[in-house]
């Protein structure tokens, strides 16, 4: 396997589930933001992605359904689809079997059901058409797997499992962040500033620039509240 971490925006995506159970919803709460449309392929949906989805619309729109009322669509057959944000995020909740022609009409697609050889039938045939597949059931039949992911406003840290066990991943992602702070955040987001006024006026970061900022002293003026002496001191470092 050829490896390279990647941050994918889902914002022009469609993404496919195929199964809503347990496995799904863990996948659905890792989204903190909507893909242009999530279309979810089960025959049966459980309370728990019906959380997740409730949950997920509710950050997105701020205006969530009630989780008795997605139970309510859940125990219906038939096709039920929400338009989150005006028309530009859909969710499709669809109940019934999976079938083969699913597959052509979404960019990422995520292989959750109890059944191994459905799940690796579906990703042998979406990976050759170019689509991002993960399989619950065998990362080997894969393109890509989740990532246990700490969020900051200007940053994300990441840790890529290679064997699957999520939990774990989790709690090596958490160990890793712990030494980070909300200045280290801001930090990030003045250095950005800084970079971009540097281009406005015409001018370029020279080498080694980007290394004497993180030897100076500009992450202490920002935990000492000294946003102004940092903001000097990073532009002093780059040019």
């Amino acid at each position: 396997m050829v490896e390279m971490m990647l941050d994918v925006d889902l914002s022009k995506l469609s993404v496919l589930f195929i199964g809503a159970g347990a496995v799904a919803s863990r996948k659905l709460s890792h989204f903190d933001q909507m893909p242009r449309e999530i279309h979810i392929v089960a025959e049966t949906f459980s309370k728990e992605c019906a959380l997740a989805l409730t949950e997920l619309i509710g950050y997105v729109s701020g205006d969530a359904l009630k989780l008795a009322e997605f139970e309510t669509f859940f125990q219906n057959e038939g096709v039920h689809i929400f338009d989150v944000r005006g028309d530009r995020n859909r969710l499709t909740l669809d109940r019934r079997r999976f079938r083969d022609d699913d597959i052509d009409k979404s960019d990422v697609i995520f292989c959750c059901t109890n059944n191994s050889i459905l799940n690796e039938k579906i990703a042998t045939a979406a990976i050759p058409k170019g689509k991002l597949v993960n399989n619950s059931s065998d990362s080997n039949y894969s393109s890509f797997r989740n990532v246990a992911v700490k969020q900051y406003e200007n940053f994300a840290v990441g840790v890529s499992g290679r064997v699957a066990v999520p939990v774990l991943t989790k709690w090596i992602c958490d160990l890793a962040t712990r030494s980070l702070s909300m200045e280290h955040d801001q930090f990030m987001g003045i250095c950005a500033k800084v970079r971009n006024d540097i281009k406005l006026e015409g001018k370029q970061v020279r080498d080694g620039g980007w290394t004497s900022v993180i030897a100076s002293r500009a992450l202490e003026f920002i935990i000492a509240d000294e946003e102004n002496l940092a903001v000097s001191e990073i532009k002093q470092c780059l040019l």
